[in-house]
């Protein structure tokens, strides 16, 4: 039970901080700017960026959902935090070794990884015996 408290708190945070930075991006005045300096070429470019961050936020909201079923010993939970655990592992490896990650990038990449690593241990291993 305190297993799956802490890995939806985890999920459930470490979603709401990904969220905010697609919003604080496409609410800003960035897209509209890069259109500006490029002319009509960059407008095909920027809408590319904001679809990317859309589905980037929509991904992000899907983790704070699962998150919560997580939290709430949701039935349908257990599959999907498997799923999005293992594919957000493979994402953040592949980020980390792609490119040079320094800083607070450094810390949220191994949170996820860390989390990811814990939630499939505890979901696929000893979630079988508890209420979840």
């Amino acid at each position: 039970m305190l297993h799956s408290r802490i890995i939806g708190f985890g999920w459930i945070l470490l979603g709401a901080i990904a969220t905010s930075v697609p919003l604080m991006y496409l609410m800003s005045d960035a897209p509209w700017h890069y259109v500006l300096r490029h002319g009509f070429a960059g407008t095909l470019d920027a809408a590319e960026l904001v679809e990317t961050d859309l589905i980037g936020l929509a991904f992000c909201l899907a983790i704070v959902f699962v998150g919560y079923g997580v939290l709430f010993w949701r039935w349908w939970a257990r599959v999907s935090c498997i799923v999005l655990a293992i594919l957000l592992m493979f994402l953040a490896v592949r980020e980390f070794f792609r490119h040079k990650v320094i800083g607070a990038e450094l810390v949220y990449v191994w949170a996820v990884i860390l989390l990811s690593v814990y939630s499939v241990i505890y979901l696929v291993f000893f979630a079988r015996k508890s209420r979840l």
